[in-house]
């Protein structure tokens, strides 16, 4: 999947302030810290128009997509997490809720957004901007498939 779908960078900077980046580190690793400091203020994230595309084939294959009715049901989760003692991020998710009997298995929840920082609605907002774009044509304009399927 890493070939075929992209990961973009979103700037999170001006609306991110946590005064807790600034406070005493534990972490004496200075590539780790180069790393972190590089990262603070941006949030990586996949189109997930492209990842359903990648998806649909292998799931008409499994039969768990019909093409007779050709209605996805998706599920968009998302939760703030410590990594360490200073470091958080926030992670969202999406499944495919046709997929039933293997829903709550971790690789059938595909990350799309993955910023570092805690869960604050104004930041919440820059980074869901583009996902909520995107699911807005998905229900306008349906999806069609590498083959043109919809």
């Amino acid at each position: 999947m890493n070939k075929f779908i992209p990961i973009s960078l979103i700037n999170l900077t001006p609306l991110q302030s946590d005064e807790s980046v600034n406070s005493e580190i534990h972490i004496d690793d200075l590539e780790i810290i180069n790393n972190i400091q590089e990262s603070i203020g941006k949030s990586g994230r996949r189109n997930i128009i492209d990842i359903l595309k990648f998806l649909i084939p292998n799931l008409l294959k499994q039969k768990i997509l019909n093409i007779s009715n050709p209605e996805i049901h998706l599920r968009i989760s998302g939760d703030g997490r410590n990594v360490g003692r200073k470091i958080k991020q926030v992670m969202i998710t999406f499944a495919i809720l046709n997929n039933k009997n293997n829903l709550y298995y971790p690789e059938n929840h595909h990350t799309i957004i993955l910023y570092p920082g805690i869960e604050k609605y104004e930041i919440l907002q820059v980074a869901l901007e583009q996902l909520i774009i995107e699911l807005r044509t998905l229900k306008e304009k349906g999806l069609k498939d590498h083959q043109g399927r919809e």
